[in-house]
């Protein structure tokens, strides 16, 4: 007895739409920043709708912008400014300046909506957020191992549920 074959139905050829023919390409518009030698691409609006329609720009990844040391550092050079060393300082005090002054300064977030014309609201929206993460630590109680390892602080005027 020789095995049963089922017939398949003959499937017909799928029909794909090319990517290049479902939109029209616009172009994009954005900015680029130079903060102390680092460069920091914004991006995101497309300027033949920036009238009618607004637009977004927004940071594409978190950027490292420095350290608070080198920010010293800066401030020291350039405007004269003498801050206290850490070494100078007394415990416990000097443990919780040296954790500050390690941090490594990212903008996490970094975005303005500017409304169009065709727009209910017309107020210009932002938010940003930058943090830093402390190669030493923050200690909360001398001799225990608990610390704080970063910050984070920010601003928006964007609604609860965008931001």
């Amino acid at each position: 007895m020789s095995p049963t074959v089922a017939k398949r139905k003959k499937s017909s050829p799928v029909k794909r739409a090319s990517p290049l023919t479902t939109e029209t390409p616009s172009l994009v518009f954005g900015i680029t920043f130079d903060l102390n030698g680092k460069v920091i691409p914004v991006t995101g609006i497309d300027p033949k709708k920036w009238k009618e329609e607004g637009g977004t720009l927004s940071l594409p990844e978190a950027i490292e912008v420095g350290s608070i040391d080198g920010f010293i550092e800066t401030m020291e050079a350039k405007f004269g400014v003498t801050i206290p060393k850490p070494s100078e300082l007394p415990e416990p005090v000097k443990a919780v300046v040296e954790g500050i002054t390690s941090m490594v300064v990212t903008v996490y977030k970094a975005e303005v909506t500017i409304p169009g014309t065709k727009s209910k609201d017309q107020t210009t929206r932002y938010l940003i957020e930058v943090g830093g993460i402390s190669k030493k630590g923050i200690p909360l109680v001398p001799g225990f191992p608990l610390s704080i390892k970063g910050l984070s602080v920010g601003a928006t005027n964007k609604p609860a549920e965008t931001a």
